[in-house]
C-alpha cells in the first residue's frame, strides 16, 4: 500500500490519538504488588478473553506491550510496520 504524504500524517495522527485514548501510559497495580507503577492496561477484546497489564520499566512486559499494541495497530489500522514502528517507540518512550 502506497500512501501519499498528507495520508502518511492523517494515518499518523490517527494512530497516535488512537493509542492515546485507548492505550495510555498510567499508573497501574499488578495484583500482589502494594505499589503503583507506570504501565499499560490493555482491556478485554483488543488481544482476546482477558484483561492484561504490563509494566513499562519491566524489560520482559515491555516486549509484551509492543509486540501486543503492533498487532492491535496493524489489525485496526492496516498499515505495516514502516508506519507504526517509529509512532509505537515514541509511545512507549523507547527513542
Amino acid at each position: 500500500m502506497v500512501l501519499s504524504l498528507m495520508e502518511t500524517d492523517i494515518f499518523k495522527i490517527l494512530i497516535i490519538k488512537f493509542l492515546n485514548k485507548n492505550f495510555p501510559i498510567s499508573k497501574i497495580k499488578k495484583k500482589g504488588d502494594k505499589r503503583f507503577r507506570r504501565g499499560i492496561y490493555i482491556p478485554t477484546g483488543y488481544t482476546g478473553k482477558d484483561d492484561k497489564q504490563y509494566y513499562i520499566n519491566d524489560i520482559q512486559d515491555l516486549h509484551l506491550i509492543y509486540s501486543e499494541l503492533f498487532k492491535i495497530l496493524e489489525s485496526v489500522f492496516g498499515v505495516g510496520p514502516t508506519y507504526i514502528n517509529p509512532i509505537l517507540m515514541n509511545h512507549l518512550n523507547l527513542l
